[in-house]
């Protein structure tokens, strides 16, 4: 498996939260006309630029007075991407590019065992990118179909193409429960739940794991589950929900220690990771991969 690099953010965490502050502190005047804004912050259509989508007019000058008046350390009007006519907010089952990790994901379009109803539903890890600069989307092995490598994301009933697994870890020397999406995607990972399903935190580098760690997994079914530990090695082997093909994989054991229900079904592919920087930003830990009855999981580790 080639190293992963991750791209630093146009803002720290720090700026985008002031930022966020700002805006909704004064959505009373930009939510109402003339302005009309709908959606703003991270979590929106172009995905890794703080984001402002209004309906009415572009509250750009509006913004400037404001930022002139609460400055925001390091941040101009000039950094913010202002989108006419609103826009649909990116969340777990409605992700846009750039994609983020944590998502849900569809694989397979002929379905299981041939029914064409019946698809392998799962969930996105992590947006990296190669040393050449390509981004990839990090979900797990199992869940894809070799015949057609196609990946749709749940975009709320109406599923959306997205690209294809162009690589994987099956013909590696050490062998990965992991497979990677070609496709415009980023370094954040969705950590909310409901009623906030489109919080996201910027993933601001990896971690190999130790025992003892206390980690989170994030998952298009589960959502995020903080009640998560890391156990010994894992050497386990995991069937390809479509051919069946059984891959000897080797990665870390991540267990409840509480006896609480840390993924499901659905959550296969999706992120590992613990915060940092004051709950503010995650480090990539690895992929949910094949567990136990919800309370253990083996997860195969993205620094290997």
């Amino acid at each position: 498996m080639w190293p992963l690099t991750f791209k630093p953010a146009q803002l720290s965490a720090v700026q985008d939260r002031e930022l966020a502050d700002l805006v909704d502190s004064n959505s009373g005047v930009l939510s109402a006309p003339p302005y009309s804004i709908s959606h703003w912050g991270l979590d929106v259509v172009v995905g890794g630029s703080f984001t402002i989508a209004y309906k009415g007019n572009n509250p750009k000058s509006y913004l400037t007075d404001v930022l002139g008046k609460r400055p925001v350390e390091g941040v101009s009007v000039e950094q913010i991407k202002f989108i006419k006519g609103g826009a649909t907010p990116a969340s777990r089952t409605a992700d846009t590019p750039p994609f983020y990790g944590g998502s849900r994901r569809i694989h397979g379009p002929l379905g299981l065992g041939g029914d064409p109803n019946k698809f392998e539903t799962c969930s996105s890890a992590f947006g990296v990118r190669s040393p050449s600069g390509t981004t990839y989307l990090v979900t797990a092995w199992h869940c894809y179909k070799y015949n057609d490598t196609r990946i749709w994301t749940n975009r709320d009933t109406n599923n959306l193409l997205i690209g294809n697994v162009t690589a994987d870890a099956w013909n590696t020397t050490v062998k990965s429960d992991a497979s990677f999406i070609r496709v415009n995607a980023f370094h954040r990972v969705f950590d909310g739940t409901d009623p906030n399903p489109r919080q996201s935190k910027n993933v601001v580098g990896m971690s190999l794991p130790n025992a003892g760690d206390y980690v989170c997994a994030s998952g298009g079914y589960s959502a995020i589950r903080c009640d998560a530990r890391v156990g010994t090695g894992a050497d386990y082997y995991v069937a390809n929900g479509y051919s069946g093909a059984t891959l000897h994989a080797k990665g870390s054991r991540t267990y409840s220690p509480t006896g609480a229900e840390i993924y499901g079904t659905g959550d296969s592919g999706g992120p590992i990771f613990r915060y940092t920087n004051g709950n503010t930003e995650a480090l990539a830990y690895g992929v949910i991969s094949a567990g136990l009855n919800g309370k253990e999981v083996a997860c195969p580790s993205l620094a290997a």
